[in-house]
């Protein structure tokens, strides 16, 4: 059952399936027949709620396509990190072949040394200082290669930690999407149920007769320029139609409304005395005051009931005395055509 709550103040608020609406004294006129006036003050809190549904549905809107492009943000960077991988090998096999060679050619310097040195009959020393300066040379193009090999192995390192970031923050992304379309889907069922109980409420409006649009709206009167909170479900509510429900039942359907609604206001003072206090007693009195409410509540709701089928009663009595007439009627008529029978024949005989 939809749970339909009628705040008769500016205060606007949806808790569940709860709806409360509100309207100020000047939208719910003296014309008690205007149909306009009587969807305004059953609708009018559920305007502030439809726009922050709206803006609530942009903004998840906004969130999906923010995350959308976190998505094409994240693929554009790994492919950049693959790029740069593409890179890094690339380097890496050079640094490898350059240290190949230049380890072939130290290999080489130190062997013609090696060899110089034993030459018979000796070199000179000035070839040998020749030879010496191209093992140091070797060595030193050996050592810058074994460096940059170094440098391009942590290079690619590096872009492989990048490439798998990089699949990381898609997977995120895409989590993200998910994650928003859903904030859209909700946002979108939200706005959805806040306009369709105001076109239900308004189609209920339209569906009544002009004399229980007056007598709600007169009925309804005291309890919007008082500021109190009446609670409606649309059940309760249909049953005015469905029931056939006229001025007396209207009137009494108001005032179990209004009975629960007082009686929540002094609940509810006493609640905030318990919360100031700590003192349970004012929780005591609170739940009391809950129950007292709901019970007169149901008091005069039965009475609705009671009306009904006391009216019930009375219509199957009615019925019960239309057949009791209409049979005696046909006893009555079976007789008097029977005499009417018999007296024809008498005169036929005597004719």
């Amino acid at each position: 059952m939809k749970k339909l709550s009628l705040m008769l103040t500016n205060a606007v608020s949806i808790t569940g399936s709860v709806l409360l609406l509100s309207a100020a004294p000047a939208a719910h006129a003296n014309d008690f027949s205007d149909r306009d006036a009587l969807s305004e003050v059953l609708t009018a809190s559920l305007q502030a709620p439809l726009a922050d549904a709206e803006e609530a549905l942009a903004d998840a809107n906004a969130a999906l396509g923010k995350a959308q492009q976190d998505v094409v943000d994240a693929e554009a960077a790994l492919a950049a990190a693959e790029t740069a991988k593409t890179e890094a090998d690339t380097a890496l096999t050079s640094a490898q072949q350059s240290a190949t060679d230049t380890q072939a050619a130290l290999d080489s310097a130190k062997q013609a040394l090696t060899t110089g040195l034993a030459a018979n009959p000796p070199l000179t020393q000035d070839q040998i200082n020749a030879l010496e300066a191209n093992v140091a040379e070797a060595t030193a193009a050996h050592d810058a290669a074994a460096a940059k090999l170094s440098e391009a192995e942590a290079n690619v390192t590096k872009a492989e930690a990048a490439v798998t970031a990089a699949h990381t923050a898609i997977d995120t992304a895409n989590a993200a999407v998910t994650t928003a379309q859903a904030g859209v889907g909700e946002a979108h069922a939200n706005l959805e149920a806040i306009q369709a109980q105001i076109g239900n409420t308004e189609q209920f409006v339209a569906n009544l007769k002009d004399a229980q649009v007056v007598e709600l709206n007169r009925s309804l009167n005291n309890a919007v320029h008082s500021g109190l909170t009446l609670d409606f479900d649309l059940d309760l509510l249909q049953r005015i139609i469905d029931e056939d429900l006229g001025h007396r039942d209207i009137q009494t359907m108001i005032t179990a409304l209004e009975l629960e609604a007082r009686f929540a206001q002094h609940a509810a003072r006493f609640e905030a005395k318990a919360e100031a206090t700590g003192n349970d007693r004012f929780a005591d009195h609170a739940a009391r005051m809950e129950d007292r409410g709901a019970a007169l509540r149901e008091k005069f709701l039965d009475r609705i009931d009671a009306a009904d089928a006391s009216h019930e009663a009375v219509n199957e009595a009615a019925g019960d005395a239309v057949q009791e007439v209409a049979a005696n009627e046909a006893k009555q008529a079976a007789h008097a055509a029977a005499r009417e029978a018999s007296h024809e024949k008498a005169r036929g005989k005597a004719d």
